[in-house]
């Protein structure tokens, strides 16, 4: 049986549908979205690390504000690098439990 989304095309963790020829509605969670929500936030703290280093060159590397904001660029490529070791072990537990998922 087809089901007909009843929401907007806006990206959600959650829609509401319903099977064709009948008033039944069902809600759908949308796994793989809150993955690509993740994947995406990658991007951000790509752009902040640069934006952190290019401010620290600019404030000076030796002054205090300087070496802050250098931290705080070194914290968010932390970040980055964790973040896709995160997303690495999901997907290989994922899909080592496989069929569970699934359903």
């Amino acid at each position: 049986m087809s089901r007909q989304p009843i929401t907007s095309r806006r990206r959600s963790p959650v829609s509401r549908e319903r099977d064709l020829g009948t008033r039944r509605e069902r809600y759908v969670l949308h796994n793989e979205l809150w993955y690509e929500t993740f994947t995406h936030r990658d991007q951000i703290l790509v752009r902040w690390e640069k934006v952190l280093r290019e401010g620290s060159e600019l404030l000076g590397p030796k002054t205090a504000a300087g070496a802050r904001t250098a931290e705080t660029a070194e914290f968010f490529a932390f970040l980055q690098r964790e973040m896709l070791g995160i997303m690495d072990r999901w997907t290989a537990y994922r899909e080592a439990r496989g069929a569970e998922f699934s359903s």
